[in-house]
């Protein structure tokens, strides 16, 4: 079955390496959960800062099991008998947000529970931004992007934290670990 990707870059273009792991948008579960990395890439602004300061690593996302929450679940949320999740697969950006908007289960959503009453607007903009590249099944992105490899992140921005191996990281002890480094 082929794939669509609503985002201009495949999914290891959103990561960077951190201490010899990949972390960032295009790791965990958005590659793990069937049609999360399409419904968190009409979602989270946050994808644009990997396309404009790529450099800027302290500054870039990256999943906690709390953030991936609502995406996983709505990826397995399902509408009329089919998983949000293989439906964001399979339809082009714009058709999966006309579909959910119109649907009569919208508000039960646990992205639109999570974000409120301006996200199926958001994603809506967001879907003309899609370039809904087909990607046929088993076969690698012909045009991948790889990120380049950064030395350590400068001291980060507290409100979100960093996943590593599928945990979330003490913050004092990787901020202790990161200032120490830095001397």
């Amino acid at each position: 079955m082929n794939e669509i990707r609503y985002s201009p870059h495949p999914a290891s273009f959103y990561t960077f390496e951190f201490e010899n792991e990949t972390v960032g948008l295009g790791t965990g579960p958005a590659i793990s959960v069937p049609g999360l990395f399409n419904i968190a890439w009409l979602t989270l602004p946050d994808f644009d800062d990997y396309e404009k300061t790529p450099l800027d690593v302290d500054s870039l996302g990256t999943w906690t099991t709390e953030f991936a929450k609502p995406f996983i679940e709505t990826c397995r949320f399902e509408l009329s008998g089919t998983p949000i999740g293989t439906l964001a697969r399979i339809m082009t950006a714009q058709g999966l947000t006309d579909y959910l908007i119109s649907h009569k289960d919208r508000k039960k959503t646990p992205c639109y529970i999570a974000f409120g009453d301006r996200w199926l607007p958001y994603i809506q903009m967001r879907s003309f931004r899609s370039v809904d590249f087909i990607k046929a099944a088993d076969t690698p992105d012909a045009e991948a992007k790889e990120r380049p490899t950064f030395g350590p992140p400068r001291l980060p921005k507290f409100e979100r934290q960093t996943l590593i191996k599928g945990e979330v990281r003490d913050f004092e002890k990787w901020v202790n670990k990161l200032k120490q480094s830095s001397s």
